[in-house]
């Protein structure tokens, strides 16, 4: 059986060739992963974000849209980190998006047990670790929203399923409430043939409140090794997912409006 060669799949699924961030976009996203404890702290740099995305174009191709990233240090990932993994060895690409929906409305399917109705995921299940009721989170009773998921992703080139930490929360900026995400793998995931491996993956997402919706960002580190992929072609892919998990989000809440 004949595998997938590059520019095949970039006919299929497109392949992106993105620029590295601005010096102010990494360290925006450095600290808000850092701090994503520290509400305060993060007031400040989810304003610094809006500033550094006001000038994006929204409506160009997904190219001028998409950076490169310097990946997060030790510091930076503190107790998210695998045993034994150094986060410099991970590739790091970030994605600007604008919704039509509030982050409000975003956060309606963030308390879903079966996050696979969105269709980014052959199989997407999310338990709760805190607050019992996530039904708070989307009411802006509660601030913060602590999940496990588990995620089954396949396609021509791998399956594999992998184990993450995300947690959520909602943070006062200028233009108003915010939602921010930080997640982490919690162990290494390996293909069953033994030739895929995520050794660690680290992201961050924010739902900046705009006047036509949301502006969103997504930055995700990861050090993978897929067999036959290469690391420009697996950052590509990264960014080329993030874009239709947006664009799915998006159909979701459409459909839900109907």
């Amino acid at each position: 059986m004949l595998k997938p060669t590059a520019p095949l799949i970039c006919i299929v699924v497109g392949c992106v060739s993105p620029e590295q961030a601005p010096p102010a976009l990494e360290e925006v996203s450095q600290a808000l992963f850092r701090d994503f404890e520290d509400a305060e702290a993060l007031t400040d740099s989810l304003d610094d974000l809006a500033l550094l995305l006001a000038n994006i174009d929204f409506d160009a191709d997904i190219d001028a849209r998409a950076f490169t990233l310097t990946p997060l240090t030790l510091d930076e990932v503190g107790d998210t980190l695998i045993d034994g993994q150094d986060p410099a060895q991970c590739g790091a690409v970030a994605l600007a998006y604008e919704s039509p929906w509030p982050p409000v409305a975003h956060s309606s399917y963030q308390v879903l047990e079966d996050l696979s109705v969105l269709g980014t995921a052959s199989a997407y299940d999310r338990t709760f670790l805190e607050p019992g009721d996530p039904d708070c989170f989307p009411e802006m009773s509660c601030d913060l929203l602590r999940t496990e998921n588990t995620i089954l992703r396949e396609s021509v080139l791998f399956s594999l399923s992998s184990d993450m930490r995300k947690d959520y929360r909602w943070v006062e900026t200028e233009a108003g409430t915010a939602m921010l995400e930080r997640g982490w793998l919690t162990e290494s995931s390996h293909g069953e043939a033994g030739n895929n491996h995520l050794w660690q993956t680290f992201e961050l997402e924010a739902w900046l409140p705009s006047d036509n919706g949301a502006v969103r960002f997504f930055a995700h580190y990861a050090e993978a090794e897929y067999a036959g992929v290469s690391d420009d072609l697996a950052e590509s892919l990264a960014l080329s997912g993030a874009q239709s998990a947006m664009e799915a989000a998006d159909a979701f809440l459409e459909k839900a409006s109907d």
